[in-house]
Order: C-alpha cells, then structure tokens, then sequence
C-alpha cells in the first residue's frame, strides 16, 4: 500500500513538472502566435489591428479592439471584444464570441451585437471550414435588420460560400 501510494506521488509530481510549465508557455505565446498566423494569411491589400491581447484560464484567447481592413474590397470590420475559446473537438475547435462589432462596406454600415459561434471543420484535406452561430441582433445605421437569428456559411476558404 505504501509503495502503491508513494508511485502515485512521484507519477504526480513528475506529472506537475511537466504539465504547468507546458500550460504556462502556451498561454504566454498563442495570443500572439494567433495573431501572426492569420496575418500571414491575410489577402492582399489586408490588415489586421489589435488593440489589446491576453490570453485566458481555459486556454481562450481575448482580443479588444481588433480592426481588419481589406482595401481592395472596400471593406473593414470593427470589433470591440472577440473571445476565442478552444474545444476538445476535430469538428468543432474553436468557439468565438464577439459582443459588439461594426462592419462596413461601400454601401452601408452594419452594427453586430452578442454573435457567438463555433467554427466547424468537415474536412482537413479539403480545408472545408464553417461558421455555425446566432446573433442576438443586427443593425444598419438607424434601423435594426434582424433580431435573434442563427446562420451557418459554409466554405469560407472555398470560392464558393454558401449562408443558409
């Protein structure tokens, strides 16, 4: 018994050794390991703007003030707090959560509030990723478009995009 109890000891703290080091680095480095991987895959004539990185407890990562902006598209979303939190899911591994954002084009100007959402993978190969989420309202300029809907896009990376 004391052998049995002095094994789980040392499995314990070997394993406390390795572990909170490994938790530590990570929490230190994926906010801006994230943000350089996207800006890398940025479009041309693209920009991203961070305000403020931190990352959280759950290994989640936060980002205050966060602007894109593709120039090319006449296109920039603003987006006051992003919250993206991991998952332990090959289909699903990430969850977002965006409170309040602005998004505007050419012609008009969007106001997004309370979108949350997952980011679903279906294949690797074919690199076949969606946004299935629901928003709590949106708003053009002075009048209020839709409250309480869900959407999924499909093929994000894809040519074709397909919102249902």
């Amino acid at each position: 018994m004391m052998k049995t109890l002095r094994i789980f000891i040392y499995f314990s703290l070997t394993l406390l050794v390795i572990c909170v080091p490994l938790y530590s680095g990570a929490r230190i480095l994926l906010p801006g390991w994230l943000k350089e991987y996207i800006s890398s895959s940025l479009p041309s004539g693209s920009e991203l703007q961070i305000g403020e990185m931190k990352s959280m407890p759950n290994m989640g990562v936060s980002y205050k003030n966060l602007v894109f902006i593709n120039n090319k598209e006449n296109f920039q979303i603003n987006l006051q707090d992003i919250i993206l939190k991991p998952n332990i899911s090959i289909s699903k591994p990430a969850n977002f959560i965006i409170t309040s954002g602005i998004i505007k084009t050419k012609e008009a100007k969007f106001s997004v509030k309370n979108l949350s959402g997952n980011i679903i993978v279906d294949s690797y190969k074919n690199k076949n990723v969606s946004i299935l989420g629901n928003i709590k309202e949106l708003k053009e300029v002075d009048r209020t478009i839709f409250n309480n809907i869900e959407f999924l896009i499909n093929g994000i990376i894809n040519n074709q995009k397909k919102i249902n």
